[in-house]
């Protein structure tokens, strides 16, 4: 049996087909997914994973709030349990989640492990197989940190991807020997140009590099993604400052420690300086009402976490 196999039949102990049908439709509020699994099995993918990005955060605040003698690596159940309650998480719940549903339904897929800001195996990927003919491969990622990707990515290309432009960035991706990178434009996100630090190569910076065909069960990512959820890290972040990013409608909707930036209907994002905690938890409960307000409270209270509520304006760039 190859490793793919593997982890599916585990994976399927946790999430039934049922229950996948059922988060797609309450959770994502996707129709009909039964009829689309049959008769448009690509297009019902795409509807998964851009609703994904639409109704489930990416965010570090149950990370924060855990006490930290009770931090520990996610376990299925527990990944299962937050996407159902539309928690999210960071990258390792996302993908894993949307893995568990899409094996689910039927697909065939595996998970795959990507590099990211320097730190091997620090982002889980999906590749799904055979969706547009025998061998072919489409890389499914709705756990991307906040930065957007709203549809399968076809993994048929030679050297380079056609570029993508959804929400505020643009992307696209290149193959090198066994890898995939993706590359983001840096005028397109200056601030993940400054938060990744990594040196542009005519305009690009290096996001992440997947390793496409490597299939890996779950447990591959056990020491790395305990580490990230239980040890302080500085150049990820996880643990020290609070991220909360969805997508509603395709627009970014984030709030990054003190910040709130709302993507406008003409791409512009407005930013707000939120100043006070008092003000930082009633954005909280209007945005993201399914986080419970003791759990925002304890986050925001972590030591590692320092909050500026005074800040003036200055560039998106330095974000």
């Amino acid at each position: 049996m190859d490793v793919a196999m593997a982890t599916a039949e585990r994976i399927s102990d946790v999430m039934t087909s049922d229950e996948a049908f059922t988060f797609i439709r309450k959770v994502l509020g996707v129709t009909s997914p039964e009829d689309k699994v049959a008769s448009d099995p690509v297009a019902l993918l795409n509807e998964i994973v851009y609703s994904w990005q639409e109704n489930i955060p990416y965010q570090t605040i149950h990370s924060i709030a855990t006490p930290k003698k009770d931090r520990h690596l996610p376990t299925l159940p527990e990944i299962k349990n937050d996407i159902m309650a539309k928690f999210g998480g960071c990258c390792y719940h996302h993908n894993v989640g949307c893995y568990m549903v899409i094996k689910a339904l039927g697909y065939r897929v595996a998970l795959v492990p990507g590099d990211a800001n320097g730190f091997r195996s620090a982002h889980v990927a999906i590749i799904v197989f055979n969706l547009a003919g025998e061998d072919t491969k489409h890389l499914a990622d709705v756990g991307t940190g906040g930065w957007p990707t709203f549809q399968l990515i076809p993994l048929d290309f030679e050297k380079e991807s056609p570029e993508y432009h959804e929400s505020f960035l643009r992307y696209k991706f290149v193959r090198q020997g066994d890898l995939i990178l993706r590359l983001h434009n840096a005028e397109s996100d200056p601030a993940g140009a400054n938060f990744f630090k990594i040196s542009l190569k005519d305009g690009w910076y290096t996001y992440s590099s997947i390793h496409y065909n490597m299939p890996v069960e779950v447990s591959y990512f056990d020491e790395v993604m305990e580490i990230l959820h239980t040890q302080f890290l500085d150049d990820l972040q996880i643990l020290n400052k609070i991220w909360c990013k969805a997508f509603p409608k395709g627009r970014l909707l984030s709030i990054n420690n003190a910040t709130l930036l709302e993507e406008q209907e003409d791409g512009s994002i407005k930013k707000t300086y939120l100043r006070s905690r008092d003000e930082m938890i009633t954005v909280f409960k209007r945005h993201f009402p399914q986080f419970d307000e003791n759990i925002i409270k304890a986050a925001i209270d972590d030591e590692l976490v320092k909050l500026d509520f005074n800040r003036n304006d200055i560039s998106y760039a330095k974000e």
